[in-house]
Formats: C-alpha cells, structure tokens, sequence
C-alpha cells in the first residue's frame, strides 16, 4: 500500500457499512491526493476493495462519508493566507490564496473553542468599514479534521470623496492648458479622459482640444495612496464657444475741417 494512501471502513451516505461475509476484508482504499482532486472535478476517485475477491468498486466522491470509527489521517497544515487582507468598501472579499482541492477554510473569531464559520473567503461584510483579526484553520472536507489556526487580519476600507474640479471655458481655437483638480492629501489624481466608467486611468491630466465648438465632459477620481482605495469620478465639462460673426459696418466720410462723429456698428 503506498504511503499516501488512507485505509477505513466506510459507508455510502445515509447507509449501513459496506460488508462482505468477513468485516476485515472490507476497506476503502482512499488516495488523498486522487479524492482531493475529485472533489473539486467530480470525478470518481475512491474505491471498495474486497482483498477476498480483489474486486475494485468505485464510486462518486458525493456518495462517500467518513465511517465514525475509521482512523483519521493526520490533520492538515496549517493554511497558507497572508496574515493581512485588506479590501475596499463593496469590493468582493475573495482570500488571497484559495484553499486546496478537497479542503475548505474554517473561520474563527476566537484563538481557539468557539464556532467557526466554513467558507473559502474571510465572512466579513463588504459593505461595512471594519478591520477584524480571524484564526482560520485548514478543514479536510471528507473527513471533517482541521488543522492549527492561523491569525489572519482583514480590513475593509472606506473609499475617499471624489477629488475638488471645476469647469472651465475656451473660445473656438484658444489655446488650452491642462486640466486640473484638488486631491486630498496622501491621495493621487486618476485621469479617464471621457469615460465615464471603465477605460484605463492616468496621472497625466488630458488637454483639452479647443478646434471644435460644444462641450466635452471628462472624469477624474483619486487614490488613497496607502489603502490603494478609489474614490467615485468627478466630472470636469469643458465648454468651446463658436466665435460670432463680425458686427455690421458702414464706412463714413469727411471733408477736410468737418465735425466728427463717434464710429457706429451693430452688434448682433
């Protein structure tokens, strides 16, 4: 038998032991690494063996459980999370690190005693600004035993307010600068051009193009340099206004000596 494989009496699910004239004879031969992989693929991994006969059986992992009186193997180590998880306001808690095939993690509030709760991801509200120190062990799905706790702290952020802007207005051809707004301190300006949503961000803010009258809206958010947090865009609407058309004019005439008047146009 190779030294990776578990040997226990067990059971189908809700039913009695798998038997055969002599008890003794009666074992599943469990491959961890194959049930472990099964788990997660569904496929069949673990068989019934009847050294008497030696006729193999196999079955679908969602058919097994682990007989009460079969030897548990050993508990898994402990799991390999980062011990600080952080995360920003309505953003998914996923773990950095997801558990192994045929393994879940089991949260803890507590070092150890108290009840855990069996997820693969921290149980903590996305939507509530908290930091909250867990004890996550490794928990073997099939069989039930779990390893050590790990201490792992995980953080919800809050996302700042959207930067300080203010809209700004060219005539058709004037020269443009670059458009600005006011981060809060330890914050970084991110530039979206005209996307509203999605499209890439950049530091450099866009100059906006004053050759086509109308109006253009363009979109700026902020970072929290040390939670790395982005807030919602703010908009900058940059206005380029056609440029009238010449005023009416009448050329005049004087003779030599004569009194003078004020120039006249008409205005639109």
């Amino acid at each position: 038998m190779a030294e990776d494989q578990l040997i226990a009496r067990a059971s189908l699910n809700g039913g009695n032991p798998i038997t055969t004239q002599d008890l003794s004879e009666n074992y599943w031969i469990i491959n961890e690494i194959a049930i472990s992989d099964s788990i997660a693929l569904h496929s069949v991994s673990a068989s019934f063996y009847n050294d008497a006969t030696r006729n193999t059986t196999r079955f679908e992992p969602n058919l097994l459980s682990w007989n009460s009186d079969a030897p548990l193997p050993p508990a898994p180590s402990q799991p390999s999370l980062s011990g600080e998880q952080s995360f920003c306001l309505g953003e998914e808690v996923i773990s950095d690190l997801p558990p192994d095939a045929g393994y879940n993690y089991k949260w803890y509030t507590q070092a150890s005693g108290g009840e855990g709760i069996v997820s693969a991801d921290p149980p903590i509200n996305k939507n509530d600004v908290q930091t909250s120190t867990f004890y996550v062990s490794n928990l073997r799905i099939l069989v039930g035993n779990e390893s050590e706790r790990a201490a792992v702290t995980v953080s919800v952020y809050d996302l700042p307010d959207e930067p300080v802007t203010s809209d700004v207005s060219y005539c058709l051809g004037d020269p443009a600068t670059a458009l600005e707004a006011t981060a809060i301190s330890g914050h970084s300006l991110v530039w979206y051009g005209t996307d509203a949503s999605g499209g890439n961000g950049a530091t450099d803010a866009p100059t906006p193009d004053t050759q086509a009258s109308g109006e253009t809206t363009y979109y700026v958010s902020q970072v929290n340099d040390v939670t790395g947090c982005e807030s919602d865009r703010a908009t900058v609407t940059v206005s380029v206004y056609d440029l009238p058309d010449q005023p009416v004019t009448s050329d005049v005439s004087y003779c030599l000596g004569d009194p003078a008047t004020a120039l006249e146009a008409t205005a639109i």
